[in-house]
């Protein structure tokens, strides 16, 4: 049996695995374990162990393994999730991945997985870019995308493939790209700086919202308003509303500062959406044709925010 622990205290991960017959008197098996002292992202595993952990049920979390080697708490630049169902490559995979981040002097979590299914069922909306591969048993990589992208529009996905006529297919999914396996060092850093280019230059900030079915990713420059939806919140976007488990005065917390307001107790409205808002008439149109009412006590702040993100559009 394979066992692994990660200390976030010593900085270390042991390794023990479980070998040798059992001892008659005392039942236990005699056992050898290895410690790997200081590692610190990027994390390389060049050590026999690495055997032994594709053994672990093909679950390791190498996104963990990096959150968990820094005391103080690691800041992530990029969260890139590897779906692929052979071990050995999602361990190459991450190994260039983890030699990338030490070459441009940031910090890189990945996070594995070896399904379609898994991706889909596990899928965290904090990902900024999955390497995706196509021909996978259960649930394949197109399909997989297919599912995503309900959940988030905007992440980059990169489709690994052995035939190349499976890439064509690919794009019909918004892919950022696909790459022929197996993949070379060289080919990677080229595909990571064009799309970290790409990324920097549309810079659309977003939000995570968690309800019954999965988390999503909503971007704000898609988001035209919040309303209170009984006990949760309905947010509308443009691809759809998604109802959220979080109170209104959280959600107007986490927007502060955002370009958004209240215009009454039940409704915060992003300014980027407002086509005219009548203080007089108390109401508030929509460039998407909808009309929501202002209500009296919010009519005066709601209508300085207003007059204020105008004025810094100017």
């Amino acid at each position: 049996m394979v066992f692994f622990d990660i200390n976030p205290f010593v900085r270390t991960i042991r390794f023990e695995i479980q070998t040798g017959q059992e001892n008659s008197k005392t039942g236990k098996r005699r056992a050898k374990t290895k410690k790997l002292y200081n590692l610190k992202p990027p994390i390389s595993f060049e050590t026999p162990f690495t055997t032994a952990l594709n053994t672990l049920r093909k679950r390791i979390d190498y996104g963990s393994i990096l959150k968990m080697s820094n005391v103080k708490g690691a800041i992530f630049m990029l969260h890139v999730a590897i779906c692929d169902d052979e071990c050995v490559f999602v361990d190459h995979l991450t190994r260039l991945l983890n030699q990338y981040a030490a070459e441009i002097g940031e910090n890189i979590k990945v996070t594995a997985y070896f399904d379609g299914l898994e991706l889909i069922e596990k899928y965290d909306p904090s990902t900024d870019l999955i390497f995706l591969d196509i021909q996978m048993k259960l649930v394949n990589g197109l399909r997989a995308a297919e599912c995503i992208r309900q959940k988030d529009e905007k992440v980059g996905i990169i489709f690994l493939t052995t035939l190349s006529q499976y890439g064509l297919e690919g794009y019909k999914y918004q892919a950022t790209n696909y790459i022929m396996k197996p993949i070379q060092y060289v080919r990677l850093k080229a595909e990571m700086n064009q799309w970290l280019k790409r990324r920097r230059k549309e810079d659309n900030p977003s939000i995570i919202i968690a309800n019954s079915t999965g988390q999503y990713k909503v971007f704000l420059n898609s988001l035209s308003y919040v309303e209170i939806f009984g006990r949760k919140l309905l947010f509308h976007t443009e691809q759809g509303n998604v109802l959220c488990h979080k109170s209104m005065k959280e959600m107007e917390n986490e927007l502060r500062d955002r370009g958004f307001a209240r215009c009454h107790a039940s409704c915060l409205v992003n300014l980027r959406y407002v086509k005219n808002a009548n203080g007089k008439d108390l109401q508030v149109q929509l460039i998407t044709g909808e009309t929501i009412p202002i209500s009296q006590p919010k009519r005066k702040e709601f209508m300085e925010k207003l007059a204020d993100y105008w004025g810094d559009m100017l």
